[in-house]
């Protein structure tokens, strides 16, 4: 998986085609630099990022987490995530999940059917975020 910052605040996640190695201490890397950045971002995920047969090892969860408590402060700047799934009954599976995933991450999880309504979900977060950080003029 690869981090493409190009639409930056928004940033997809994409997937490596399989001819190429991936390396998730990459992955890692990228996000790491991104957190430094200090600016609000939204991750964006399409359906063809996840592997109905990927589950994470032991090892990969254990680090995965402690990961994450390592970076528990930087990633205020992630506004949430936005996952595209088709599937009616996939997205309405996913919420409890999201419940679970926002405390663990600490950002909410949005499920959108599409790219044109992840899109706009993502222009409302960031609305949202630029209404709330920008002084009320008078």
């Amino acid at each position: 998986m690869i981090l493409d910052t190009f639409e930056f605040p928004l940033v997809w996640m994409r997937n490596v085609p399989a001819a190429e190695p991936s390396s998730d201490d990459a992955a890692f890397a990228i996000f790491e630099k991104l957190l430094r950045r200090g600016e609000t971002f939204i991750l964006m995920s399409e359906p063809s990022n996840r592997s109905p047969d990927r589950v994470h090892t032991q090892e990969e969860k254990k680090r995965i987490s402690l990961w994450m408590k390592k970076h528990r402060r930087e990633l205020k700047h992630v506004k949430a995530m936005v996952m595209i799934e088709p599937s009616i009954a996939k997205r309405l599976a996913a919420k409890p999940f999201s419940i679970m995933f926002e405390k663990f991450w600490g950002y909410p999880l949005f499920m959108a059917s599409d790219q044109d309504e992840a899109l706009a979900i993502a222009r409302k977060l960031l609305d949202d975020t630029a209404s709330v950080s920008l002084p009320a003029a008078g």
